[in-house]
């Protein structure tokens, strides 16, 4: 069992926070972590779809198995991730969601539909598409742009859990 953060660096100009929204759908690559083959087809999971794990040993939220070797690949959404990242600093890299995965490794992150910005005079862009890394808006409240200028992340080990 391995722990895995993605985690985002955020250039932003009159952005407060990034965050998810409730149920939001993580795209993914994986590889099995027994045979270490890339499964072919990018993979779906959110907190609303719960599996039941082998032999009763708890519940996840993705459950297939490798193509390859048959290997059980489980991914769960851990509990405590913040899915909010706060940019009042303007240049911001923080954790957006942990995930614990068992006999796989996820390797890519697909950002699609569902990311929500809030600028810093309160206002919400809801279904950000960052998948680009540029974003920008026109914000009613400050009359001004909210802009993420460049929005980039990675998929990193957790050493803490």
């Amino acid at each position: 069992m391995v722990f895995l953060d993605v985690i985002v660096h955020a250039i932003t100009e009159n952005i407060s926070n990034i965050s998810v929204k409730e149920n939001f759908e993580w795209m993914f690559k994986l590889k099995c972590t027994q045979c270490y083959t890339d499964q072919p087809n990018e993979i779906t999971l959110s907190d609303k779809e719960q599996f039941e794990m082998a032999k009763g040993k708890g519940l996840t939220n993705f459950l297939m198995k490798c193509k390859d070797c048959s290997n059980l690949l489980s991914i769960t959404i851990y509990e405590k991730s913040t899915k909010r990242i706060n940019c009042e600093n303007g240049n911001d890299e923080a954790t957006l969601c942990t995930f614990e995965c068992r006999g796989c490794e996820i390797y890519s992150w697909n950002p699609c539909e569902g990311i929500i910005v809030e600028s810093t005079e309160g206002t919400i862009f809801n279904d950000v598409d960052i998948r680009t890394g540029e974003w920008t808006d026109w914000d009613e409240k400050a009359k001004v742009f909210s802009t993420l200028i460049s929005l980039d992340h990675r998929i990193e080990k957790n050493k803490n859990l």
